[in-house]
């Protein structure tokens, strides 16, 4: 069975029976690690890098005052202080947002894989997809009010989730608290709740016991002008259309 990180960069790059081979190796060794665990720590200078194989994380940046901003969320099949292997010095920190099973590089297996021409190119393609997600992330807390946030943020899991498999039908496991979504929105605790009570009202989601349905995928994503084409997803995760043609539907259909 293909594992999970072959399944991402195979939409990325052309790989060979070889490169395939290459990441089944490199991803021997994994671990579970408890929810609110921290892998990487802002200013460690990591030998290894992870690659998330199932649960939730996140990346952000905390401020001398206690309080933190999430910056990303990673997912399965994504990695976990690659940047590390070229900057050396680690800008955010990690941490686990559920119990998570990851796979861990050394760095001398890191330098294996990006030897391999088409595996470079599906990392640098990574790379370029989440500063175009930090680009929206940005657009979404300095521009959109704070529903629209985070029907956003929604709205992008959804796709991201459902491009992976771990969507049934409209409903999926997330295991975010409202500190978590707060912290991801730029907003606090108290105004989350109220934003996550009027999308309910609104009859667009339903959230309970940590699964969150889409009860109005459509009407979601007009509310806050969803478009997927920055998230360069080019399987057809859904419904036998891309996540691009699925987001700017979305957004458009009445």
């Amino acid at each position: 069975m293909t594992n999970i990180l072959t399944r991402r960069l195979e939409g990325l790059a052309e790989l060979s029976p070889d490169d395939r081979q290459a990441i089944d190796v490199a991803l021997t060794q994994s671990r579970v690690v408890d929810r609110r665990h921290t892998l990487l720590y802002e200013g460690d200078t990591p030998d290894t890098a992870h690659v998330l194989l199932e649960g939730f994380a996140c990346r952000a940046k905390h401020m001398p005052d206690g309080n933190r901003q999430i910056v990303a969320y990673v997912l399965p099949g994504d990695f976990c202080g690659l940047h590390g292997q070229w900057l050396d010095v680690m800008d955010h920190t990690i941490t686990t947002l559920s119990e998570c099973r990851v796979a861990e590089l050394p760095r001398r297996t890191v330098a294996g894989l990006r030897a391999r021409p088409a595996i470079a190119e599906a990392l640098w393609r990574v790379s370029l997809i989440e500063q175009a997600v930090l680009r929206q992330w940005v657009a979404n807390n300095g521009r959109r009010d704070a529903e629209t946030r985070i029907a956003h943020l929604i709205c992008e899991l959804y796709v991201r989730l459902r491009s992976i498999g771990l969507v049934d039908g409209h409903a999926f496991k997330l295991p975010l608290s409202q500190e978590d979504i707060a912290d991801t929105a730029g907003l606090s605790t108290v105004h989350t709740n109220r934003c996550l009570q009027a999308l309910r009202a609104e009859g667009l989601i339903s959230l309970k016991g940590g699964e969150l349905i889409l009860l109005d995928p459509r009407g979601l994503a007009r509310r806050c002008h969803f478009k997927a084409h920055y998230l360069h997803i080019p399987a057809a995760p859904f419904d036998g259309i891309s996540a691009v043609q699925y987001g700017e539907s979305l957004a458009m259909q009445a």
